[in-house]
């Protein structure tokens, strides 16, 4: 979370935690098969492990890529990058930065899942509609609770 002129912005998770932990899990796991495979004598088959090692360190660089996903809360309004938008009935990616102000907004909802990700529904007035993926921030509720600041943010449940 980083409050820049009144408005509240925060970021998506980076991967970098997830990163280390995996290539830490397949790394060890090379070694160790390494150790059984030179302990049976089975030296044929070592290339096995440097496979899983490299596999291991391409977690590390693929978990360096920054994510830039974000939701601005201001008093003006509601700016996200990473929404989707609901065409029909299927959501698409807008890969654009979607500014809404109040006015334009009529209603704001969010669900919770014990599997699925925290997702977050803006309703406008014309009928557009907007999906935000909360899930992948730090703690989505802050985001709730600031948004309950200036419109009323209803808990549908885990009904969607």
């Amino acid at each position: 979370m980083e409050n820049v002129r009144g408005a509240y912005i925060y970021y998506l998770r980076g991967r970098t935690a997830s990163a280390v932990w995996g290539s830490a899990v397949v790394l060890l796991s090379a070694v160790a098969l390494a150790v059984y495979l030179i302990v049976v004598q089975a030296y044929n088959v070592l290339y096995i492990p440097a496979i899983w090692t490299v596999i291991g360190i391409s977690f590390l660089f693929f978990g360096r890529i920054n994510r830039k996903e974000f939701i601005a809360i201001s008093s003006d309004g509601i700016k996200m990058l990473g929404v989707q938008e609901q065409v029909g009935n299927k959501w698409v990616n807008t890969n654009l930065v979607v500014e809404l102000s109040w006015t334009q907004i009529k209603e704001v909802e969010y669900t919770r899942h014990f599997v699925k990700s925290t997702r977050l529904f803006i309703n406008l007035l014309d009928g557009q509609r907007y999906l935000f993926v909360l899930g992948q921030i730090d703690n989505a509720q802050w985001v709730i609770e600031k948004l309950r600041e200036y419109v009323t943010c209803r808990d549908v449940g885990n009904c969607r």
